[in-house]
């Protein structure tokens, strides 16, 4: 058969395959193998690979194979013509003494090779010698997971390697922050006990409750300097804990929060927006290209995880900024903003 370029598409760009078989085969509905017909770059980190569906072009793509050799021209096929021949590993052996932690130990290197770490592709895992030389950001390898490329006229052809997953020490201090907010909640239940034990108790026999409309903002607004300030360090800390684009985002956010009459409002809306847009997409993405949902599922939605940060971001701020909203003082008022 001719190429035709209805079966694949690499984000919107069909791609052109010309099947090898019989007609003898297709009516049989046997497997069948096809070749591109024109040289294919991706241009990006992340492209979108799409198969048509049978039912429309009468044929059904069961399997798509990428290979790629050294420098970005084609590769073999291993499926079908299996692996390269390729030079011996060296001695090897792996010692796991936590979930978190691998020790690789290689002995007699004398040509570079490949680590890799049989675990989904991150850039939290961190690879590093017995004598503490950083071997960098590991490198996607099979389609999944996690390689480092160790020299031997670098490091030696006897080295020992630890793999470890640093996000984990910001989980350890999560777990931390939420024990002793558990403590103080059990201490705030019981302590007033024994502390008004013996001693009058005011009651209040009456209370004034007020609506409030969607648009409310607390208190008075703060002096720039001070509004300033506050949305540094609010901004700091969410950098600290969701990365920069998180930090930054929520430093303005609450700037104008604390320093515009209108800026709690925004705030708020934008936590609700953020989090709405995440769910959004999620949805639509997933209705769109209906993904299966297995170990992988979760990275195609990877562009969403900031929104998510953000919004949980501005909605621990909110309390604070009504708090010191509520307590700004009459001279720390903008002048649009007294009554």
């Amino acid at each position: 058969q001719s190429c035709r370029d209805d079966l694949i598409k690499l984000e919107d760009k069909p791609i052109a395959v010309k099947i090898d078989g019989t007609v003898e085969q297709i009516l049989n509905g046997d497997l069948m193998e096809y070749q591109i017909c024109d040289r294919v770059e991706i241009a990006q980190e992340q492209e979108l690979l799409n198969t048509s569906a049978g039912r429309d072009t009468g044929y059904n793509v069961e399997q798509v194979v990428l290979a790629s050799a050294a420098g970005g021209t084609p590769g073999q096929n291993t499926i079908t013509a299996g692996p390269e021949s390729a030079e011996a590993a060296p001695a090897t052996s792996v010692d796991n003494p936590s979930r978190l932690d691998w020790t690789v130990d290689v002995d007699g290197a004398q040509d570079p090779y490949w680590v890799v770490l049989g675990q989904s592709f991150s850039p939290g895992f961190s690879a590093t010698t017995s004598d503490g030389a950083d071997l960098g950001e590991p490198q996607l390898v099979n389609g999944y997971a996690n390689g480092w490329l160790v020299d031997p006229a670098v490091h030696g052809p006897d080295v020992s390697i630890n793999i470890t997953w640093t996000p984990q020490k910001l989980i350890w201090l999560a777990l931390a922050a939420s024990a002793i907010g558990v403590l103080i909640c059990l201490l705030a239940l019981f302590l007033p006990i024994r502390l008004l034990a013996g001693k009058s108790i005011e009651v209040v026999r009456s209370m004034a409750v007020s609506g409030i409309t969607p648009g409310y903002s607390d208190g008075n607004v703060l002096r720039l300097g001070r509004a300033l300030a506050w949305g540094i360090g609010t901004g700091v800390a969410a950098w600290l804990l969701a990365g920069w684009p998180v930090g930054a985002s929520t430093g303005i956010v609450v700037t104008v929060a604390l320093g515009v009459k209108w800026g709690q409002t925004l705030l708020r809306i934008l936590a609700i927006a953020s989090f709405g847009a995440a769910s959004a997409f999620v949805v639509l993405k997933q209705f769109r290209n209906d993904y299966v949902v297995d170990f992988n599922w979760m990275n195609q939605f990877e562009v969403t995880h900031a929104w998510t940060l953000l919004a949980f971001a501005l909605l621990l701020a909110d309390p604070l900024v009504s708090h010191l909203r509520e307590n700004a003082g009459a001279q720390e008022s903008a002048p649009d903003s007294e009554s």
